[in-house]
């Protein structure tokens, strides 16, 4: 029987839920700036509630674990980890740049996000049916250096492309993250020990670059 997983995506300022059992049951996507930690469990009850399940039923919980945005990245870790220990079932942390890029077409897709004081954080892919494979490990740089990198790039994905009008920019529906690929990045991915998933930031406050992509 398949399993029932929640995604879960906060890494900026609005909330991304989804509900997954082999396909997608549901997604919620929405909030104010800032306010997810109010907004999201109330949202979660209302997904489930249309999905038809019960949140006791949920057998793994997935998590943008970052990069993204110091409150929006600790906000996700508190509520995925809060459920998986309620639940006692596993914890799938992922990173937000491999969600963007799980979104996205196939081809050599950058995932770049806007960091703050003029830099930014991104990576290279090759996205296959859904599924991207890191190139390199992730960078925080200034947006010139990024654009220089760009060459043979067939798409750039994230909020990057708004600050900085990186090129080729993507549609802005895959500027933000979504939890359905939070979700299915999860049935290939390791569980965690819900008491060891931690962010690591490389500016705190700022912007963090989690662990889960190819060490330099």
């Amino acid at each position: 029987m398949r399993r029932l997983l929640l995604g879960i995506d906060t890494s900026g300022e609005t909330y991304s839920l989804a509900l997954q059992r082999g396909d997608l049951l549901g997604e919620r996507t929405g909030g104010q700036p800032r306010r997810q930690l109010t907004e999201l469990f109330p949202a979660l009850q209302e997904l489930c509630a249309e999905c038809g399940v019960r949140l006791r039923e949920v057998q793994g919980v997935a998590v943008t674990a970052g990069p993204g945005s110091f409150t929006g990245v600790r906000t996700g870790l508190l509520i995925a980890r809060t459920v998986a220990q309620s639940l006692q079932v596993p914890l799938y942390p992922l990173d937000t740049l491999e969600v963007l890029a799980a979104g996205a077409p196939d081809g050599r897709v950058v995932a770049a996000l806007d960091a703050r004081k003029g830099e930014v954080v991104w990576a290279p892919f090759l996205v296959r049916n859904g599924w991207p494979t890191w190139l390199a490990a992730a960078r925080l740089e200034a947006p010139e250096l990024v654009t220089a990198a760009l060459e043979g790039v067939d798409l750039v994905v994230g909020s990057a492309c708004r600050s900085y009008g990186l090129q080729p920019a993507s549609d802005p529906a895959l500027w933000t993250p979504r939890a359905s690929n939070v979700a299915r990045l999860a049935t290939r991915a390791p569980a965690q020990a819900w008491a060891r998933v931690r962010p690591g930031y490389v500016r705190p406050a700022d912007v963090q670059v989690h662990g889960a992509g190819p060490k330099p």
